[in-house]
């Protein structure tokens, strides 16, 4: 372990380093040891603070910028506070806000502020120091200021709101402070717009401070829309009367309009100057401040993205709020209060600008010191963020991927986007991309809008054609000479020079590249007309391209011979399958093969037929880096591009021109296949633009249990958060889970709490208080962790809380655990959570569930309880809020942007089924939305019993959509794909099937395509080296003989004990997930016959149950056959109830 003389000697070569050296040095191990946890290790920078806030004075930009970044992780430490204090290092903090044009370091500056104002009450001392530098009103205009930023500096308003909730904590004169300076004002909208979560979090936090939690954002819009707007007095008037109603216990008048109006006439009366005391937000005005090459700095744009990637630096860190409001990292020893550190919503650090001199420009001390807090510079102008559709666009990623496409359209375009943003955003040379889907509209748009380099991936026919999307997702073509005709009429000198480069990364994209060199692209990089191109091959290329291009500024034609050498490194030709112009004697009568591909039709193949002939087409290239092209052949192709943007060592971040739409939904996490019928069947139906005859507001989806319901409904839902050049449905796509809901009056907060929309619209638990005689509301923290039960996807551990804690912070009883009835049927996980006491109580009161255990402080033997109640929020409020999501409208306003909700696992019992779909007509009624409703089948017989006995009053107009199992040739493709390669031995004793479709026969992939997940878990054990014919084995055997399947294979194989005992592990874990699929399915008995083995003589019926809309592999569909209620299911969903 080591010793505080070693970290003492690992930070003593700073003090004779140079400046730069020194400030570099203290960040780099300051980091360290925060990542670490490495809390003894700060103990030694008490020597270096003085040195450091010397650092904080250089005249060098890139000094001053480590030294606050390692200050940023020093102050984390709250045993160095005291002397930080006493070094006044909040002087010197406020100065680099007020003073200071590098983003990055005021971003950093506000990390620090964070960690030091994070002072409780009862810390008599700290809290001291903070409340005197509380009283220099030139330090708080500073700081105000910093809450008026664009909302989209994520970064920047979470940690100020954190910092500003810190000040106000039992300060009323700060308070009134914040409000006079707009900040109240300014924390409403941005609970009402806002949509990132740590920003509304900390919002929630700096109104907890002021004591307005409980002041509704709607009730705050209602009386500003009355007071302000129409009767025309101040809204920090009205924030001033609503803050004083509250604190002086009259909350009922604040939120009545003539006593609030009253006392708001009677604040502008007495107080005249109420608007200009503390004007903090300054008019906009020109800067004569400019960067190295001269071009106009804005400050308001210096600080960060909302989505950029994430980096360990201090300076991005957002404060995670928390219930105690402290954010020391969690290395920190036994504090008085909680604390936690996020660094998963951490953003990259800002751009950085270099001020105009070198000098402190605001000090009057000839020996660089910081002058008084008076000599502060007023702060930078502020402008308000420029909507996506007005900003530049330097690049542009446009990617097709339609339904249609055979396999479920599954190329490699996430992996190429993923490294292109990588690239890009490392670049540091402040980019603006615009990553989005190939449509016409979009390859034009971005074309007119000045984009200098557009890249374009997907499919290319053999032809001179580009395969985009429309915005259904089918794919058209786009003809060269049509886009030719576009680009010269539209005009290609934009701002900026126009269009200078164009990647077709498509196969056969010759032709449709030289149409760009045709209407006048200097610059046009294709793949050879006669070949294909590997998804991992493109990828490869484009990256090391754009490396070259951007990062290392090298010239067109250098950056591409550096690519075509990197693809010099892979393997040396690729196969004859992947070219046109093959003759007629080229493919194999046998195998379909062709006999030209050394590769697939040589000795190795399985194919009896083994005569084989040479290349048909040898002058087409087969080496990867042969087959792309720059053209046009004979041009110039020695100049650079954007030459007009920073140089790297700037470091001007990248934007993201982000078009998306809010949502929930994340990337899938593996390959899906099968479901393109379905999938474009579900698109068709709910797209807004469809004709009305081919539309609807509610489709119903059901299913067998296990059947892919949920992956298929995602997968519809990806589709309408694409990143389309104008959002599909600009309110947001969201997925529900009411997996864990058992009553229909939650349903309006479920969705609330999918779409984030504020807190309050969850409704209120509460305890029963035995001394009061009535109930009580918990606290907000344990109110949000109640909600997040109960909408969480999985049952969580049972909410553990202190029951009250005195001044001295010391735990006078003991911790109370929360259980809800959903945990009844997890027992074991409350069995480890709570206590040996507390879960035999549980297990007694099991049906009186949910309520309040802990122990009582008198009788460590006795176990005490608090019944719990619900208390539902009003309805009409949260479908104001859904509806007004997304906008910047009051609730009189009749504008609304139209949303998505998937709403899946639907299992009411048939009392309450009738009152949520009266809650879903409720909600299609009020709120511009579509519905996809996931349920599985025994739903479908009791919504048509409703729906037989009073359509009129509860039923909404609906749909029906049924999903059907994948083919098992789809299953077996997937299994292949992803599992890893099978040998000879995993096809002892049965036969070894040559094709994907002889492998589907086996009996396994009967119950594989009625339960794709298994798939996953099927793959989990051929990983762990169980034998693919272990498997068709032990599925006909009983389960007593599942530990025995590989007693034969554990020599063979060299299975050591632990990994015979995962295998098996594995192996019973996927039999006994089968059996339940079987179980679900035992009302089809012709799925039950003699598995099969593979024998070579042995006769096997394909089995192939098809219910309803099912179709094959080819498109094709089966034969027609009844479902369970005797209908006959049409390939288009069911016409409207």
């Amino acid at each position: 372990m080591s010793t505080d003389t070693e970290y003492q000697s690992l930070l003593a070569p700073a003090l004779s380093m140079s400046e730069r050296e020194a400030a570099a040095h203290y960040y780099n191990l300051a980091e360290n040891w925060y990542h670490l946890q490495n809390n003894k290790a700060f103990k030694a920078f008490s020597k270096h603070i003085p040195r450091i806030t010397k650092l904080l004075q250089s005249t060098d930009v890139n000094t001053r910028l480590e030294a606050v970044r390692a200050l940023a992780f020093i102050a984390a430490c709250p045993r160095l506070h005291k002397q930080l204090f006493e070094e006044d290092i909040l002087k010197y903090i406020v100065y680099i806000l007020g003073s200071s044009p590098e983003a990055a370091n005021c971003e950093a500056a506000l990390v620090v502020l964070n960690h030091l104002c994070q002072q409780s009450p009862t810390q008599k001392r700290k809290f001291a120091f903070v409340s005197d530098f509380c009283k220099d009103k030139q330090s708080l205009i500073i700081i105000f200021r910093y809450a008026h930023v664009e909302d989209r500096c994520l970064s920047i308003i979470a940690n100020v709101m954190s910092v500003l909730a810190a000040l106000c904590t039992e300060r009323p004169n700060i308070q009134e402070n914040c409000i006079r300076a707009g900040i109240m004002e300014r924390a409403f909208n941005l609970k009402t717009s806002h949509r990132d979560r740590i920003v509304r979090a900390n919002v929630d936090l700096f109104l907890q401070s002021m004591q307005l939690q409980d002041f509704s954002v709607d009730k705050f819009n209602e009386m500003h829309t009355l007071i302000c707007i129409q009767m025309g007095y101040s809204s920090r008037a009205l924030c001033l009367a609503i803050w004083r109603l509250v604190v002086t216990d009259r909350f009922h008048d604040a939120s009545r309009t003539n006593t609030l109006f009253s006392v708001v006439d009677k604040i502008a009366e007495e107080d005249p100057t109420l608007d200009d005391d503390w004007n903090v937000v300054v008019v906009p005005q020109k800067s004569d401040q400019n960067d190295s090459n001269g071009h106009h700095i804005e400050p308001n744009q210096q600080h960060s993205k909302p989505n950029q990637p994430q980096s360990p630096q201090p300076v991005k860190h957002i404060e995670r709020p928390h219930s105690a409001r402290s954010h020391s990292p969690p290395f920190q020893p036994s504090p008085p209060e909680d604390e936690s550190d996020d660094k998963e919503n951490a953003e990259e650090p800002p751009p950085m600008r270099r001020i105009q001199s070198l000098k402190p420009k605001y000090s009057d001390n000839s020996n660089g010191n910081l002058g008084s807090s008076s000599d502060l510079p007023p702060f930078p102008p502020l402008r308000p963020s420029p909507s996506w559709l007005v900003q530049e666009m330097h690049i542009a990623i446009l990617q097709t991927n339609p339904i249609d496409t055979d396999d479920g359209g599954n190329l490699a375009l996430n992996a190429e986007r993923k490294r292109l943003n990588d690239i890009f955003y490392n670049t540091k040379r402040g980019l603006k991309i615009f990553f989005g889907v190939l449509t016409k509209d979009a390859l034009i748009r971005c074309i007119l809008r000045g984009a200098q380099i557009v890249h374009i991936s997907g499919h290319g026919p053999y032809a001179s054609t580009l395969k985009v999307e429309d915005k259904f997702g089918r794919t058209e073509d786009l003809s060269a000479d049509k886009i030719k005709n576009a680009i010269e009429r539209g005009g290609n000198k934009q701002k900026g020079g126009g269009l200078k480069l164009v990647f077709v990364s498509t196969c056969y994209s010759e032709q449709v590249a030289k149409s760009f060199c045709d209407a006048g692209v200097p610059h046009v990089v294709a793949v050879h007309s006669m070949v294909q191109i590997l998804d991992q091959m493109a990828t490869k290329f484009a990256s090391a391209f754009y490396e070259a291009l951007i990062a290392h500024r090298k010239t067109v034609d250098e950056a591409f011979n550096n690519s075509k050498a990197e693809l010099l490194l892979e393997k040396e030709t690729d196969c004859c399958c992947r070219h046109e112009g093959h003759i007629g004697d080229c493919r194999c009568p046998i195998c379909k093969i062709y006999r030209c591909c050394v590769l697939h039709h040589g000795p190795t193949s399985r194919c009896t037929q083994k005569k084989s002939i040479p290349c048909c087409q040898p002058k087409v290239p087969h080496a990867h880096s042969d087959k792309f092209l720059l053209l046009p052949e004979k041009a110039n192709h020695g100049k650079q591009i954007l030459t007009n943007l920073p140089i790297q060592n700037q470091h001007v971040q990248c934007e993201r021109i982000d078009s998306r739409p809010p949502t929930n939904i994340g990337q899938p996490n593996q390959k899906i296949i099968g479901r393109t019928k379905d999938t474009r069947i579900l698109v068709d139906f709910l797209h807004p633009d469809m004709p009305s005859d081919h539309q609807g507001d509610v489709l119903f989806v059901y299913g067998r249990p296990k059947i892919g319901i949920t992956t298929l409904a995602l997968q519809v839902g990806r589709f309408f958060t694409r990143p389309w050049y104008q959002a599909i449905f600009p309110g947001g796509v969201f997925r529900v889970n009411l997996d864990n809901c058992d009553d229909p009056n939650y349903l309006y907060s479920y969705l609330a709490q999918a779409m984030n929309v504020r807190d309050g619209t969850f409704g209120t638990y509460s305890y029963w208080d035995q001394q009061n005689k009535q109930y009580s509301p918990y606290p907000q923290d344990t109110q949000k962790d109640l909600h997040k039960q109960l909408s969480g996807d999985d049952i969580r551990d049972p909410i553990m809380f202190h029951g009250f804690i005195d001044e001295d912070c010391n735990v006078c009883y003991p911790e109370h655990y929360i259980i809800m009835d959903q945990h009844k049927n997890h027992k074991d996980t409350v069995q480890g959570a709570v206590p040996e006491i507390i879960y035999k109580e549980f297990e007694k009161r099991i049906r009186m569930l949910p309520m309040e255990f802990y122990v009582d402080p008198k009788d460590d033997n006795k176990v005490l309880v608090r019944r719990i109640k619900f208390t539902p929020p009003e309805e009409d409020r949260i479908l104001v809020d859904i509806r007004k999501y997304g906008t910047n409208s009051d609730e009189y306003s009749n504008f609304e942007f139209q949303k998505m909700f998937i709403i899946d696992h639907i299992s009411f019992p048939d009392a309450k089924l009738k009152q949520f779909m009266q809650k879903i007509k409720r909600l299609v009624e009020n709120v511009k939305c579509k519905l996809l409703l996931c349920c599985h089948d025994t739903i479908e017989r009791k919504i048509h019993r409703i729906q037989q006995q009073n359509v009129a009053n509860c039923m909404p107009k609906h749909r029906t959509w049924r999903i059907q199992p994948i083919q098992k040739k789809d299953a077996a493709k997937l299994l292949l794909e992803q599992a890893r390669q099978l040998y000879e031995f995993d096809f002892t004793d049965i036969s070894t099937p040559s094709t994907a479709e002889e492998t589907s026969q086996f009996a396994l992939f009967e119950w594989l395509s009625k339960s794709p997940a298994l798939v996953q878990q099927c793959c989990t054990v051929l990983d762990r080296k169980v034998p693919f014919c272990v498997i068709i084995k032990m599925m006909s055997e009983e389960p007593s003989k599942w530990n025995l399947a590989l007693k034969d294979w554990q020599q063979p194989l060299k299975l050591t004990p632990d990994t015979l005992k995962d295998a098996l592990n594995a192996l019973t874990t996927l039999l006994t997930e089968i059996n339940v699929v079987k179980s679900i399915w035992s009302d089809q008995p012709h799925l039950f016959q003699k598995p099969y083995m593979g024998q070579k003589n042995g006769s096997y019926n394909n089995g192939n149950y098809n219910n309803g809309n099912s179709v094959n592999a080819n498109g094709n569909a089966p034969p027609q056959q009844n479902n369970q209620n005797g209908n006959n299911q049409e390939e288009k969903p069911n016409d409207p109830n």
